[in-house]
């Protein structure tokens, strides 16, 4: 969008190079540990954001993490029974959720 393009210029950076949300919490590490950086906004889908703070967290412990939900009208959670699209995105994403909490937990990293 042009109209926002100053905002990329100076204040947003996009990487493309993580294909999960695993990838990009590692990516996210090297990028704020190279910047120095002690906290972060973290914008993402707001059924997303518990999966992906779990992450960030993991790989950041020492980063001070707000977490900034952005809410679609395409996915709407309030009313998550009435659509089954929505209802297998939001039980497929709780999965993840358990599976990266346990994985988390586990002794062993998968990097």
């Amino acid at each position: 969008m042009p109209e926002h393009e100053r905002w990329f210029a100076c204040c947003v950076d996009i990487d493309h190079s993580a294909t999960n949300t695993i990838g990009n919490a590692i990516e996210t590490r090297r990028w704020v540990k190279a910047r120095g950086f002690k906290s972060l906004i973290v914008v993402t889908a707001n059924f997303h954001i518990p999966r992906a703070m779990a992450e960030l967290e993991h790989e950041l412990p020492d980063v001070a993490l707000r977490p900034y939900p952005v809410v679609s009208d395409k996915v709407r959670v309030d009313t998550w029974w009435e659509n089954p699209e929505t209802a297998r995105l939001l039980f497929l994403e709780y999965l993840k959720y358990i599976v990266a909490k346990v994985r988390i937990w586990l002794p062993f990293s998968i990097e």
